[in-house]
């Protein structure tokens, strides 16, 4: 009995222990003050050639899904080229970091029936050196083919993942202020397998470099997408 006793003490204090060490994680991890972003979003401008875009404004039109967002910017665009083809951007930027890595693209895309056909990496150029992000080819009902492109971003550290995200805010660790996380979805519908996944790597390109350019060059003109840019 006595040894029964001090098996039970001892599983009692290592279990009191294992909670004080995964509280002080949480502590760790959880900035005392998020910045503001130091852009507006809602100005993003990536000069896509001759395609138009076309702003949706998701609070008013649908304000409980613009709700579950839970994010502090909501950026929603549509860009359609002369020949038809789409791209959609939704771009998300949160100050509470939980919230936004609960919505992850590749969750959402499964629970509504969509399979992955191919998964690729590509690279996205920026101040602070080359990034991967992925790239995702998605299918519903053997029919429709779908490409998507996401990333989360924290300071200069591409998320991809919730373990992305742990890392990355174990690297922000003592800062009193940290950044915003931005959260971007660039989707549209396979129309030519040969030019459509290149197409969204350059525009990918572009969304990435607008968020990481120096505020005082977003109002700079910029360069046009190329009308056929090479895979």
């Amino acid at each position: 009995m006595k040894g029964t006793t001090t098996r039970i003490l001892i599983l009692a204090g290592l279990a009191l222990v294992i909670q004080g060490i995964a509280y002080s994680a949480r502590l760790g991890l959880k900035p005392a003050h998020v910045e503001k972003p130091d852009r507006d979003f809602l100005q993003m401008d990536l000069g896509l050639n001759d395609w138009t875009s076309e702003t949706i404004d998701l609070k008013s039109e649908n304000p409980e899904l613009y709700g579950r967002i839970g994010a502090d910017v909501v950026v929603d665009r549509v860009y359609r080229s002369p020949a038809g083809e789409t791209m959609k951007l939704h771009c998300a930027v949160f100050r509470e970091y939980d919230v936004g890595a609960f919505h992850l693209p590749t969750n959402c895309y499964r629970s509504q029936g969509w399979q992955l056909d191919n998964q690729e990496s590509i690279t996205l150029e920026g101040p602070d050196g080359t990034k991967s992000v992925n790239l995702l080819t998605w299918t519903q009902g053997g029919k429709q083919t779908e490409l998507a492109c996401y990333w989360y971003q924290l300071d200069e550290h591409i998320v991809l993942s919730r373990l992305d995200l742990g890392i990355a805010r174990w690297k922000l660790g003592g800062r009193e202020t940290w950044p915003p996380l931005v959260k971007v979805l660039i989707t549209g519908v396979m129309v030519d397998p040969e030019r459509s996944p290149g197409q969204m790597h350059e525009f990918a390109q572009r969304v990435y470099s607008w968020i990481n350019s120096p505020v005082d060059q977003l109002n700079s003109t910029p360069s046009a997408v190329p009308a056929n840019p090479a895979n």
